[in-house]
């Protein structure tokens, strides 16, 4: 049997810290953090020990290390769904409980954009 990979973008390990916001049911906002696990250009599977449920929309921040000399990198931000999410594993060695996949497409920050800034 063949296996194909279906997935549309490259995913990058890359370990980051991600701040993201959803409404709930109830119309509250939330507001968490995490730590990247993978990115691609269209997503990224995360770990946090608060997780969207499965089809909540959240807006993402991510602050990319740079790549050369001192100081802060590039900012992302995206929104999109969650598509699954899930407990880890009790051998994984960081403290978060969950994670789970989005979908969103990334692109540099603008400021005041997002849930969070309203």
């Amino acid at each position: 049997m063949i296996e194909r990979n279906l997935r549309k973008a490259i995913r990058y390990q890359v370990a980051v810290t991600v701040s993201f916001y959803w409404r709930g049911v109830d119309g509250s906002l939330h507001e968490a953090q995490g730590v990247t696990r993978n990115i691609s250009s269209d997503g990224a599977l995360i770990a946090s020990s608060h997780v969207p449920l499965v089809g909540e929309v959240i807006e993402a921040t991510i602050l990319l290390p740079r790549v050369e000399g001192q100081g802060n990198g590039m900012k992302l931000f995206g929104k999109g769904a969650v598509l699954r999410a899930a407990k880890r594993t009790e051998s994984d060695s960081d403290s978060s409980a969950c994670e789970f996949a989005v979908s969103v497409p990334w692109h540099r920050q603008n400021k005041g954009s997002g849930l969070g800034s309203q």
